[in-house]
Formats: structure tokens, sequence, C-alpha cells
């Protein structure tokens, strides 16, 4: 006879509850969650953060609690740097490792918010200094862990993965958390590495567990091979990494009951020598197992140091690169051209963003096909040269059917769009020097422009770090440089409908141009210029229309995607750049020319040209700064497309 299933057991939201707003709740997994492993088995996850960029996301601590307690998943607490959470494992000898502690240094627990674990052990809750640096375990105390940054503990009212016994509250917390005794603080407190080593730190633990990903453990049984791999992922992750590396050694079967003894290893390592074993190493390694593309960029100086020094592309290298110029030399030098009338510069760098499905692509694809053929940008002048568009994202076949609808709605022959615009459907890693030279070398002929869709697709660092955006950057210039081109990449807008592109400051201090692609209303996308270095950047945005155009082609079968959307000309839309500053001078009433200046952020001679037009036109009075019953029927009767 079957015996009846257990029902599941359920979190317990009221348990969870008892977290206040100084505590930041994070998803993992259900408690019967399981992941395949390399040796062909699973491992149980019920404790491991849903999301690999746990450490850094932000979160809302009320919407993961209602999620979890909706969808029934375990729920994490992230630990700060002034969170300090004593962690005993009683399977791991740590009863007894845990009241050696509290007799050696006083330590009293009933004093403390506690949860008992669903394995039977405990959990110490206290506050400690922010800035104070503090090992994970102590020889002398087995079973006893001290987690803070970049650590994170199972929440009271989850399930235990392999009892399927509650976490739960034995002393609840009540105003914030009480300070942890100075005796402890001063027991854990990380000692001074005796040598140290200069850098480290260019993995994440998110990195890490990424990197960790790529490898076997049982291809590291060698002792001295996985010791080396060890050593390499704490000087990369600055020791964070700590419980990233113990749950990738410990899912080789040999070594699955051996996690205290590893993170034992792992926390001498804050006092040996590291033995010129660096981030480097890590680097070799995942290269000798052919995961290269799990690798962190190196520093920005480091990642070019062979490439030559990325300078103005109208100055010549010479051993005296840094000798001045006069004047006179400087305006003998050629003008800088346009691939694009106000659009796409020479030699320049171009960024294209919007929110996501406001049609990057297709102006993306515009711009490309247009310098490709020399075929007009919708009214200005291009400059006909070899294009380079690498798709990192999207399918191949409808990026060449929509290639194919473009020579078609224009008018342009195929073979001519075909022998002058070449397709890479692979991201390059634009901010690795590794990468970008793999792909020079790959593509060596000169180009006008390269494009690369997305950004996000083509990057290996996070995109809010300057560091990691400015290693783009100099890809792209390394880019420009080899191949005498220019560079445009797509990336995405702000969260939160916030204006500009989304990431470091970085970018955008280092582009040319800025165009912004919106979707003002189904159907539709415009383009306009965001920014314009050494330019007016209020001009009229180009409007066009998506429209979808049957794919040619007699193979097509039922259910395959039949058609494809191809951009339609409207015009340059109704809010031309002087209804835009008349309606500056209308929201704003500047007394002053200087304030006109200030609050339209123009440069004083566009000012003055616009001042001028619009007094010629009689829509701005002769001797002021405001408008006359002319200029302002004009501002009422235009639509500035502000609910972009």
């Amino acid at each position: 006879m079957n015996k009846p299933l257990k029902p599941p057991r359920v979190v317990n939201a009221q348990a969870l509850e008892a977290y206040g707003p100084e505590f930041t709740l994070i998803p993992l997994h259900r408690y019967s969650d399981t992941k395949p492993n390399k040796q062909g088995g699973v491992r149980k996850v019920g404790k491991a953060p849903l999301d690999s960029n746990w450490t850094t996301r932000p979160y809302d601590s009320a919407q993961v609690l209602a999620r979890c307690i909706n969808e029934n998943r375990n729920v994490g607490v992230r630990l700060t740097e002034e969170q300090l959470v004593i962690d005993v494992d009683p399977r791991n000898g740590g009863a007894e490792g845990f009241a050696k502690l509290c007799e050696d240094i006083g330590l009293d627990a009933d004093d403390f918010p506690r949860v008992e674990t669903g394995s039977g052990g405990l959990h110490v809750l206290m506050a400690k200094p922010a800035g104070l640096q503090i090992v994970d375990t102590l020889e002398a105390c087995a079973g006893v862990e001290f987690k803070s940054k970049g650590r994170q503990v199972v929440a009271a009212g989850s399930i235990h993965p392999d009892t399927l016994k509650p976490y739960k509250w034995i002393e609840e917390p009540t105003f914030g958390l009480p300070d942890a005794p100075q005796a402890l603080l001063d027991h854990i407190k990380r000692p001074e590495r005796s040598t140290e080593v200069k850098g480290g730190g260019q993995y994440t633990q998110e990195k890490i567990a990424r990197a960790l990903e790529a490898l076997n453990p049982t291809d590291f049984r060698d002792h001295n091979e996985w010791l080396t791999l060890m050593m390499a992922c704490h000087h990369a992750s600055n020791g964070d990494a700590r419980p990233e590396f113990i749950e990738w050694s410990t899912q080789d079967q040999q070594y699955a009951n051996d996690a205290d003894v590893i993170g034992r290893r792992w926390d001498s390592l804050h006092t040996d020598k590291p033995g010129g074993i660096t981030y480097r190493t890590l680097n070799k390694i995942l290269a000798d197992h052919g995961a290269a593309s799990a690798q962190a960029p190196a520093d920005v100086g480091d990642d070019f140091a062979d490439a030559p020094p990325i300078v103005p592309d109208d100055v010549e290298e010479s051993p005296d690169k840094y000798k001045t110029s006069k004047l006179s030399e400087l305006l003998a030098l050629p003008n800088p051209k346009w691939l694009i009338s106000g659009v796409v510069v020479e030699r320049g760098l171009t960024e294209i963003y919007g929110r996501f499905k406001s049609g990057k692509t297709f102006w993306g694809i515009e711009i490309a096909c247009c310098i490709a053929t020399g075929h007009d940008f919708f009214g200005s002048k291009v400059k006909q040269g070899r294009v380079l568009y690498v798709i990192a994202e999207g399918s191949r076949k409808l990026f060449a059917y929509r290639l194919q609808e473009w020579a078609k709605e224009r008018g342009v022959d195929m073979a001519l769009l075909e022998s002058n615009i070449d397709v890479l459907s692979v991201a390059v890693p634009i901010d690795s020097a590794k990468e970008v030279k793999a792909f020079l070398k790959a593509n060596p002929d000169k180009r006008a422009l390269v494009v690369i869709d997305t950004l996000f697709r083509s990057m290996q660092g996070d995109v809010m770090n300057p560091k990691d955006f400015a290693r783009f950057v100099s890809g792209c210039d390394f880019i420009r440089r080899q191949l005498d081109c220019a560079v445009l990449f797509l990336h995405h807008q702000k969260r939160n409908n916030a204006d500009g592109a989304f990431g470091s400051v970085v970018g955008e201090a280092s582009v040319d141009l800025a165009l912004k692609v919106a979707a003002p209303r189904k159907g539709a996308t415009t383009l306009r210029i965001g920014i314009f270095r050494d330019g007016d950047a209020a001009q009229a945005p180009w409007e066009c229309r998506i429209e979808q155009r049957r794919i040619d082609d007699p193979e097509l079968t039922e259910g395959d995607v039949d058609s494809v959307g191809v951009l339609v000309f409207e015009g340059r839309a109704s809010n031309d750049v002087l209804r835009t500053f008349l309606q500056a001078i209308a929201d704003y009433e500047p007394l002053t020319l200087e304030d006109l200046i200030r609050q339209t952020n123009l440069a004083r001679r566009t000012v003055q040209r616009r001042l001028k037009e619009g007094r010629d036109k009689g829509w701005i009075e002769k001797d002021g700064l405001t408008l006359t019953p002319e200029g302002e029927k004009e501002v009422s009767d235009f639509d500035d497309f502000g609910d972009e």
C-alpha cells in the first residue's frame, strides 16, 4: 500500500515579517529545488540565492517578502558591513566550538536575537562597526562561522532543504541589533597580510561564481592545482568569494562533506604569503580550460597595455607625441567630416540609446545601410563607406530580412548593400583587449563604421562601474584607431524613465554624439540628438513609423515569421528648433540673456542667433525676452512630444 504524500512545507510568513527595515531580504530558491552538477548528479539549492547578482542587486524587502510567500520560496538576509551573524553548525562540531568561544570571551548568546536553523544550529545576530574586516572562522572554534557583508543567511520562516524543518526565531530583534562585544571583535578582526599583493578585486562574487561554473571540480583533485585556483579566486575577489568557492568545491562528491575544512583553508589565505598568484592566474586557468569567456578584464591600463596609446585621431603618433602644437598648426589640420551630416562624425564615437522596444535597431540599421550604400539619411547627406555590423542579440535570419527589406523600401540595389556591409553575429567583449585584438585580427580591413548592437551583450564588466565602462570606451577607441573608422554602439535608457543612457557617466562623457530613440505612440519611433559635444543638440527630431513588410521568401512555411519592420519617414517632427526655443522662453520666463543661456544650456552664439530669428518672424519682442501674441500662438499650436 502506497504511503500518502506529505503536504509541501510552507514558509512562515509571520516569522519572516519580524525582520525590520534594517534588514535586506533576498529571494532564495524553493527548499525542494535542485540543479544538475557537472558529474551528472544534482545538488540541492534551497539555501542559495535565486539571483546570480544578489550581492549588488537592489531589492525592496517588502516586495521580496510578498513574492517569496506567494511562490513559497525560502528567504535570505543579505548582510551589510554593519551586521554580523555568528553561524553555528552542529554537524561540524559547532556546539562545542561555540561553547568554547563563549567561554573564551565571556559571550552570553541570550543577550542577542537568535534563530534556530533547520539543522538544529544557531544564528546569533548583532551589530559591528562598518569597515572592520573580520575572519570567517577561528581555528579553535570548529563549526562556527562569522558572516558579514558579502554573505547571506537563511531567514527565519524558511525551510531547510535537507531536514525539511523550519528556521525559527528563538529571540526576535527589537529596536535594531545590539552591538557585538569588543572582546569578540578583537577575537575575529582580520589580520594584515604579511606580504601584500597589489591589485585584486577584479572579480565580484557573482563573476567568481560564473567563472567556477565553467570549471569541473573533479579536474582539480590534485591538491596543488586546487590550491592555486583557490588562491587565485581569493586574490581576484579580495577574499569575498568564500561561499562561492566552497559551494563549487563541494560539488565534487569526494569532498561533499568538507565545507568546513575548505573554509578554513580559504581563511588562512588572509595571512599566508600569496606567492605571486593573482587574478591573472585565474584568467589563465580559465583560458587553459576553454572558458576564456568567463574571464574578467584586467585594469584599464593593463587591458590595452600593448595597444597604441589612445590619442586624438588627427594627431600623428611619434616618440615626441606629447610635444605641444602652435595654434597655426592646429588650424592647418584637416577639418572633421560627417559620415551622415549632423548624425555620425567620421572616426567619431556615437551612441544610440532608448527604452526597450523603442526601435533602436531600426535606427542602427538605417544609419549602417545609408553609409554602406551612400543613400541619403532622410534628406541628410551621406559619405559612403564600408560597414561592419555586430549583432550581439536577436535572430541572424530576421536581421538579414531587415536589410533586404530596407534595400527594397529605399530602392537600393541589393548587390551594392551586400558588397559594402559585413555582419558579425557573435558578441565581441569590447572591454577585453584580448577579444578586441582577436576581432581585429579576423577583420583587419579599413571601415567607415563599426556598429555594436548592443552594449549590454558586448561588455563583460559592470556597466555601472566607471572603470569597467572606461575599458569599453578604450576598446571602442582602439577599434577606431586600428580600422580608421567611426564606432556606433546601441544601448539602453536609464530606468524609471530618467533621461540619458544607462550606466556610468563615463559613457555619456566619452561620446561625440548621443542619439535618443523614443516611441511616442504605437508603431512610431523618433530619433533626436541628446548630446552633441561640439554642436547644437536642440535640433528637430526625425520621425518615422514602423511598417511591417511581408518577407519575400518562397521557402517560408506555416509557423515561420513572415514579416519584418522597416522605417517609413514622416518628416522632421513638428517641434522644430525655433519653436522649441520659444517653448523654453515661455517655460522659464528669463529676465536676462544670461538666464536664457543657463536655462537652455545652449551656447551664447546659438541663443543670440535664435533670438534674431524669432524677432525677425515677429514671435519674440524686439527689445525683450518675452513672446509676442503670435509667438504664444506658435507655442500653443505645436506638439513637442513631451510624453516620450
